[in-house]
């Protein structure tokens, strides 16, 4: 009892689902260089690669495509982009199958760089200070490199500010540097900022510490060395060249004097040509060691003043013993009068007898032969 009837039945066949995976999602990557990401084509239920799926990638700049057998290595290149992010769109397709995109972001900044700074030919990479004297020179050079590769950075702008300084550095074969002579800085800390721009290179600050410190004053004492023998009641002369410490040049400015028992803030005479004196009379009184402190003093800040000890002996003359050269008065004439008996008693008188014992002997012998004959 049942009648024959016809219909029809509608079949949609839908795209194997699919799942697309990228090594990496966001990407820092240094100008100039290259990356890569390696890209999986599976399906989402079986997860199985789809061989033979097409690949496009929009990019801004050069890649390269390299199937695999699980998918895709695609080589990117960041040459003649600008430091910002930028992005990848990557589709997949394979017949009977989804169609998959996916986004990477890149993000393309400047290349890493290192810096070392040396300071009077120092290296000051790490602690970024330096003291040195009012009268020496200072000389800033720095090595500015490719981290990566290692190399020198050329053709960059280097510049040195602060405390009133605003100078570019010099490029010199592998480095960049300036020279400061004695007297551009005065006594003083300064912070000085350096900076460096390069196209496509990162920047790196950097703050460096000089201190400039006071002259010191080299005192020589002239025809004088260690402690000065002197009798009380003389007088002596005391002659001092000054220099400059590390330079050697002549000071022939100072105020010199000197102070000592009750002479106080004596002045010594500049003679020129750095040399300085003076003449000190010694009291009676005065007896053993002293110290004579020679004060060096300079207007202004950019010496050091300077006290010198000088160490002097004093000797006390030997007073005469009057009752010795009494005795001795009195004991030369009696000697004297003793020596003249001796004399007179042991050489003249023994010579006179002899003489005359001679004398009588040969007169003897003429008796004797007179009698004969």
């Amino acid at each position: 009892g049942f009648g024959i009837t016809s219909g029809f039945i509608s079949i949609t066949v839908h795209p194997i689902p699919t799942d697309i995976t990228v090594n990496e999602t966001i990407v820092d990557v240094y100008i100039n260089r290259s990356f890569y990401l390696k890209i999986n084509y599976t399906e989402e239920i079986s997860s199985a690669v789809i061989n033979g799926a097409m690949l496009n990638v929009s990019w801004a700049s050069f890649y390269n495509i390299i199937p695999v057998a699980n998918g895709f290595i695609v080589n990117f290149s960041t040459i003649d982009l600008s430091l910002t992010i930028y992005t990848i769109l990557l589709e997949l397709s394979h017949p009977g199958h989804e169609s998959g995109f996916h986004n990477v972001y890149v993000n393309v900044i400047p290349k890493s760089t290192s810096l070392q700074i040396f300071l009077n030919q120092e290296d000051k990479t790490t602690d970024k200070s330096l003291s040195i004297p009012g009268n020496n020179p200072l000389n800033i050079t720095v090595i500015y490199k490719d981290t990566i590769t290692d190399s020198f950075i050329s053709g960059a702008i280097v510049e040195l500010n602060g405390s009133g300084i605003s100078e570019t550095l010099t490029e010199n074969g592998q480095q960049y540097s300036i020279i400061f002579n004695s007297g551009d800085f005065s006594i003083g800390i300064y912070f000085l900022s350096i900076s460096i721009q390069k196209e496509n290179y990162n920047i790196v600050p950097s703050i460096i510490k000089i201190t400039i410190d006071q002259i010191e004053i080299l005192v020589e004492i002239i025809e004088f060395n260690g402690t000065l023998d002197i009798f009380a009641g003389d007088s002596f002369s005391i002659s001092i060249i000054l220099t400059e410490e590390g330079s050697g040049k002549l000071i022939e400015n100072a105020n010199v004097s000197y102070s000592w028992l009750s002479y106080l803030d004596e002045a010594f005479t500049n003679i020129g040509d750095g040399i300085y004196e003076i003449q000190i009379k010694v009291p009676n009184s005065a007896k053993g060691s002293y110290t004579i402190d020679l004060i060096v003093l300079i207007e202004g800040t950019q010496f050091k003043n300077r006290i010198f000890p000088l160490n002097i002996y004093i000797l006390q003359r030997p007073t005469p013993n009057y009752l010795i050269w009494i005795i001795l008065g009195i004991l030369i004439p009696v000697i004297g009068v003793l020596s003249a008996l001796s004399l007179r008693n042991y050489v003249i008188i023994p010579r006179k007898r002899k003489k005359e014992r001679l004398f009588m002997n040969t007169i003897q012998v003429f008796k004797d032969v007179k009698n004969i004959q």
